[in-house]
């Protein structure tokens, strides 16, 4: 305990004032001073330390959270699939389940079995469009753009390739400002790409493995930026298109067409508008 020399009034040893008289204690105050002090010289490097993990960690946090969309969206779809396919299992264990229920609650439920399986129909479908809802929201990233690329390849579909390369709201102005007579609008277009690029230079593509080896974005792409490929959609297409990112995707992949087999790498320039990641080239 201490004892104050004005009012002689005890209180704790730690006591910055009397607490009788309240009397300052310059010894308490000197060291509560200093106590501070170094709190706040702890608190400054805390946070210069934070902000070094923070820019340390950024491009790796980016790429985290488009490869935490991609595994949400496989989930989301393989949920569809499976909730589709479980549907009649599902009105059927209703059904069952029903019968089992004490009578003064079935009594309550409704004594048509269509309508109870109307019921769990439309729940099912609820549930389906919140999942599709769920995976247009996430928007297709990078690394979903340059697979989907390569099953266009090997369909040979004309309307995915297109829609890989171009927004889709874009596309009449496109069509537009193409100097060829054969293509005179959308359907024209995917029909032309598929007739004249996708079967005359991969027939009887088949994509065996691919691996992403590296994916830049942003200020580390060289060769382009988002205004190079603004100032490519005004200068063709008399588009104002507003681009939020570019990317540089380099991959391996192996293949197989009519002349063999092959492993060789590629690297793709991509552009993101709203939520999705195009095929610049």
């Amino acid at each position: 305990m201490k004892i104050c020399p004005k009012c002689g009034a005890t209180t704790t040893d730690d006591a910055v004032f009397c607490t009788g008289c309240g009397n300052k204690f310059e010894q308490e105050v000197a060291n509560a001073t200093e106590a501070a002090k170094e709190a706040i010289d702890n608190a400054k490097e805390n946070v210069n330390v934070a902000f070094d993990n923070a820019e340390n960690t950024a491009n790796t946090t980016t790429n985290s959270a488009e490869s935490a969309s991609d595994k949400a969206k496989d989930i989301a779809g393989k949920a569809i699939d499976g909730v589709s396919a479980g549907a009649d299992k599902l009105a059927d264990g209703v059904a069952a389940g029903v019968d089992k229920l004490p009578e003064n609650i079935k009594n309550k439920l409704p004594k048509n079995k269509k309508a109870l399986l109307g019921i769990c129909a439309a729940a099912v479908v609820v549930v389906i469009l919140l999942l599709v809802l769920l995976v247009n929201a996430l928007g297709r990233s990078k690394k979903e753009t340059v697979k989907d690329y390569f099953k266009a390849l090997e369909k040979q579909d004309g309307k995915a390739y297109i829609n890989l390369c171009y927004p889709k709201k874009y596309l009449d102005d496109i069509v537009d400002e193409l100097d060829n007579e054969d293509i005179d609008d959308v359907k024209d277009l995917y029909d032309y790409i598929e007739e004249e690029i996708l079967e005359a230079y991969y027939d009887e593509f088949e994509l065996k493995s691919l691996e992403f080896k590296k994916i830049k974005t942003g200020d580390d792409v060289e060769d382009y930026d988002t205004d190079d490929i603004e100032e490519y959609f005004d200068d063709n297409f008399n588009i104002d298109i507003k681009v939020k990112d570019v990317a540089e995707v380099k991959v391996k992949y192996k293949y197989k067409d009519d002349n063999g087999t092959e492993t060789t790498t590629k690297t793709f320039i991509l552009y993101k508008v709203g939520n999705n990641w195009y095929i610049f080239y």
